[in-house]
Formats: structure tokens, C-alpha cells, sequence
């Protein structure tokens, strides 16, 4: 994963995807993602690889 692995509450980009998410919980080493404005079924990341830290917990808000 890019820029530093995630944690739990950190917002990440699934470039595999192109969308925005948030780190809700790590299994394994791979990351379970969220939609940023909730809802929708989590998932784990195709490509861990591609999953770019944009900002850590506690530094970020939606607009």
C-alpha cells in the first residue's frame, strides 16, 4: 500500500476502484473498506497495492 499502510479511520483511495473510502477494520493484513458516506457492503481491496493513503484518522472531513 502507498504512502504508509493504513489504519482503522483512515481515509484511502481504491485506485482499483477510483473511489474514496475508509479503513473500518484490518483481517490479515488487508484493509476492510467503507464508502466514505456509509452505507453499501464493505469490502477487501483487489489490489491492496493500489489502495493510497489520502489522509489519516482524525485529518480529514467531508466536505
Amino acid at each position: 500500500m502507498g504512502d504508509g499502510m493504513p489504519e482503522v479511520g483512515d481515509l484511502v483511495r481504491d485506485e482499483a476502484l477510483g473511489e474514496n473510502a475508509v479503513v473500518t477494520d484490518i483481517k490479515a493484513g488487508q484493509p476492510l473498506l467503507r464508502s466514505v458516506y456509509g452505507g453499501g457492503t464493505p469490502w477487501i481491496p483487489e489490489d491492496p497495492e493500489r489502495v493510497k493513503l489520502q489522509a489519516r484518522r482524525g485529518d480529514w472531513r467531508l466536505p
